[in-house]
């Protein structure tokens, strides 16, 4: 568990740099969320969300929480509607695809969807409130001081400075050597840490038929 300022200290001292005189705090903090801007968009057991939002009638754009969502944390089943007691996952689709089936009247439950412009659409149209459940990534904003923290550096704060200093020793430091030990050591800790998610995740084995 760490704040910025906590893995700033510690990115310092691996530099050989404790005072921050060859190598400036804010380009070790720079680097530090330049690291989580990299890892944010990778699945882990910390940063996936599942909540529930509500359809509204006649209008296919799906309601996204704009300041937590990153993007859908799978390739599939990103969305799917709750209905009579039961989930619908919906599919999703290229926005060619979209076009090419849409028809403004056509209400039925939503059974795919796609990103239009930056704006996720469902078809067919709503044709009542539906649930509609959600898979999705947390955003991170970025850290500003030393005392704020955020599920990476409380959770994967390792891999955070290992990758931080991979920076600082190839844009910095120069040291492509370096560079290259951190990079590999933060895609050790990354694997370790992956391994975690799919134990907890995964079914552990080769799925060739459904209970559905």
């Amino acid at each position: 568990m760490a704040t910025l300022g906590e893995i700033t200290a510690k990115v310092s001292r691996r530099l050989i740099d404790a005072s921050n005189t060859a190598v400036y705090v804010a380009d070790v903090q720079e680097a530090i969320n330049e690291a989580i801007i990299f890892w944010k968009v990778r699945k882990f057991v910390f940063n996936e969300v599942t909540d529930t939002a509500t359809l509204t009638v006649g209008n296919p754009e799906l309601p996204i929480p704009a300041a937590s969502f990153l993007l859908t944390s799978l390739d599939s089943d990103g969305f799917y509607i709750e209905y009579a007691n039961a989930r619908y996952p919906l599919k999703k689709v290229t926005k060619a695809e979209y076009d090419a089936m849409f028809v403004s009247n056509a209400y039925a439950r939503p059974r795919c969807y796609a990103s239009i412009s930056g704006v996720y659409q469902c078809y067919p149209v709503p044709d009542q409130a539906y649930t509609l459940g959600r898979h999705y990534l947390k955003q991170y904003d970025r850290l500003l001081t030393d005392d704020e923290e955020n599920d990476f550096t409380v959770k994967a704060e390792r891999l955070i400075t290992l990758h931080a200093l991979m920076i600082l020793h190839a844009e910095l430091r120069q040291d492509m050597n370096m560079a290259a030990y951190y990079e590999t050591a933060a895609k050790s800790q990354y694997d370790n840490m992956a391994l975690r998610s799919n134990m907890a995740n995964a079914a552990g084995e080769l799925v060739t038929d459904s209970l559905i």
